[in-house]
């Protein structure tokens, strides 16, 4: 086949319309409006910091007070602002302090009673109904 009758090479680019600049370029970060660089760089801080508190709380929370496997957590961090999101939201399970117990407690526990019978809301919930009310005084 001859040189004349082969087909011209062609070179096929990818780019969008936005991701050029005015020279026919690719636009890189400098390029950027100032505005937006900004913008750029204070979501990769919270994305980073984001991380690295769901790291830390996944590597230091027992096995126990964590739903599903660790290792499963582990990877999943690496998804952008999704991964530590779904697990500080949904991957953690959180120890009841006694005051979260006591805000199930009747209200004669939580107001004015004992501070000795505080601690102990669910010998308190299993009183009679005349104990309550003393306790309610």
């Amino acid at each position: 086949m001859s040189e004349a009758n082969a087909a011209p090479e062609t070179q096929t680019t990818f780019e969008t319309e936005g991701a050029t600049s005015e020279g026919g370029r690719r636009k890189r970060f400098g390029d950027l409006h100032p505005v937006v660089k900004a913008l750029v760089v204070v979501l990769g801080i919270a994305q980073i910091a984001l991380a690295a508190v769901a790291i830390a709380d996944l590597v230091r929370r027992p096995a126990k007070l964590v739903r599903g496997p660790k290792a499963a957590w582990a990877p999943a961090m690496a998804i952008n602002f999704v991964g530590p999101i779904a697990y500080l939201r949904w991957g953690r399970i959180e120890k009841r302090s006694k005051l979260d117990v006591l805000k199930g407690a009747p209200a004669a526990l939580r107001k004015g009673a004992p501070s000795a019978l505080r601690g102990a809301p669910a010998v308190v919930r299993g009183a009679s109904v005349a104990a309550r009310a003393k306790v309610g005084r």
